[in-house]
């Protein structure tokens, strides 16, 4: 095993870029951003009010697109990590 970290709430789905980072979309609405270099999840964001169902990261623009069953779509920049 390469890796293994421990998160709060069941993963919904997976995004990666880059080489070295993983973001994951929780059922209890949160975003999880993991540095696999550094072995340890660099932040979490609790930001919609249920399921996320998707994310789509778009390199081009360094942007993250998040959608979750409240009916809210968020567009997130990767480098300040602000909506």
């Amino acid at each position: 095993m390469l890796l293994e970290v421990t998160i709060d709430s069941e993963c919904t789905n997976l995004v990666t870029y880059d080489n070295q980072h993983l973001i994951m979309g929780c059922v209890n609405g949160s975003i999880c951003y993991l540095n696999t270099h550094h072995r340890k999840i660099r932040y979490l964001v609790r930001t919609h009010n249920a399921k996320v169902i998707e994310c789509v990261y778009q390199p081009y623009l360094k942007k993250l697109l998040t959608l979750s069953v409240d009916s809210s779509i968020k567009l997130w920049n990767i480098r300040t990590k602000l909506e």
